[in-house]
């Protein structure tokens, strides 16, 4: 099962760091890394650089839309790009051990969750 892994972000490059390499050290490697920035101005955009093989970069100009979005709007931009049959959701600070995905797979494998 293909998995895609949505991460909101705005101003976190610090912290999104050790996110995006929890991610890539995953045991599973069928896994779509999305990162849907709300107009960073800090590192965020270099930091994603570092992982550019391995994520997917959208960023959400507010120049034509002033107003600050929810977390749920900039999530849902995600799932639109998303090409996995599990969508799993991070926020920029998380770090997962190295089986989570994996451990994820398993319980939608083992169980009727739709």
């Amino acid at each position: 099962m293909k998995v895609s892994v949505i991460i909101p972000t705005r101003n976190m490059g610090k912290l999104l760091e050790n996110t995006l390499n929890s991610l890539v050290l995953q045991k599973t490697k069928d896994v779509e890394i999305i990162v849907v920035d709300d107009d960073s101005c800090d590192n965020t955009k270099e930091v994603i650089q570092k992982y550019s093989q391995n994520v997917k970069y959208y960023y959400l100009d507010r120049k034509n839309n002033s107003k600050k979005r929810r977390v749920a709007e900039i999530r849902n931009y995600g799932v639109k790009k998303a090409k996995g049959e599990i969508l799993i959701f991070l926020d920029a600070d998380m770090v997962v051990q190295e089986d989570f995905i994996n451990e994820h797979i398993k319980s939608h494998e083992n169980s009727d969750i739709v």
